[in-house]
């Protein structure tokens, strides 16, 4: 379906950074899933062409971003990108580097800081949307060979529209999706630092040294109200999909939470979810 949002042209402020400057050829969509909700959009210039995925899975600032096309070249191992040209290059997790069915490059990776302002996994929408309002374009660096800068122009509405999308997907997850509206807390683990890539996503099956399989998962864990991990289920892949099972497995044997809290304070149950890379270089 379509978001709504018209093409957008901006001045190409990211070309003094000598980085290729695409413009956008299509209009914002939208694709609602049970488990998450992503919009879409094509890019191009004289040189390259790129169609950008942002996806989430919950109501955080959490974004998975996307971005394959042609004319471009394999990025390293890690990317970053920048919101706005005065700020600060952003950390993500490492890059997951693929292939198209018709041999276009791409790359997804996960970032906890979206397109939003601020620090913290939760969305203030008076805040957030102010500030996805002043974007003019997504710069990334490192995601392939050469730097691109995306010019998307506002973001306000198309983000407001897949965290709605989200809200309504809610009732699916086997949790009350109205208590969620009004949390004074949210489910967190109770261990800190890169805990997921150093015990989930940095361990493997013996069987997997012989085959090498590559996998970008998503998982989302129903967590109790005593903060106990009740099930685990991928909810977005790309790659193969041989590691689904071990990864549910490891993040049931290694993931404890402290339970998210209701608008009276009161532990309810709740969800947790986090991306998964794997790759054996």
């Amino acid at each position: 379906m379509s978001c709504g949002v018209t093409a957008v042209a901006t001045s190409p402020s990211a070309a003094q950074d000598g980085g290729l400057v695409l413009e956008p050829t299509s209009e914002w969509t939208l694709e609602a899933l049970e488990d998450s909700c992503a919009v879409r959009r094509e890019f191009s210039s004289s040189q390259a062409s790129v169609t950008l995925e942002m996806r989430q899975f919950d109501l955080t600032r959490g974004v998975q971003f996307i971005l394959y096309g042609n004319g471009l070249d394999e990025g390293l191992t890690r990317a970053t990108y920048r919101v706005h040209a005065e700020e600060q290059r952003r950390e993500a997790m490492p890059l997951f580097d693929f292939e198209t069915i018709d041999g276009r490059i791409g790359v997804g990776f996960f970032s906890e800081h979206g397109v939003s302002g601020f620090n913290g996994r939760h969305i203030d929408a008076t805040i957030d949307q102010g500030y996805e309002a002043g974007v003019e374009d997504l710069t990334f660096y490192r995601a392939f060979r050469q730097q691109i800068s995306l010019q998307t122009g506002p973001l306000h509405e198309v983000s407001a529209e897949m965290r709605a999308c989200v809200e309504r997907a809610m009732v699916n997850w086997n949790i009350d999706a109205e208590s969620h509206r009004l949390l004074a807390q949210a489910t967190r683990p109770n261990k800190i630092g890169g805990w997921v890539e150093d015990e989930i996503s940095g361990t493997w099956p013996r069987w997997a040294f012989r085959t090498r399989p590559r996998a970008f998962l998503h998982a989302r864990m129903i967590v109790s109200e005593d903060g106990e991990p009740l099930s685990c289920e991928i909810v977005h892949a790309i790659g193969s999909d041989e590691l689904h099972s071990w990864a549910c497995e490891r993040l049931m044997e290694e993931a404890r939470f402290h339970p998210a809290l209701g608008a009276e304070g009161q532990p309810i149950r709740s969800f947790w979810t986090t991306s998964l890379v794997y790759r054996l270089d």
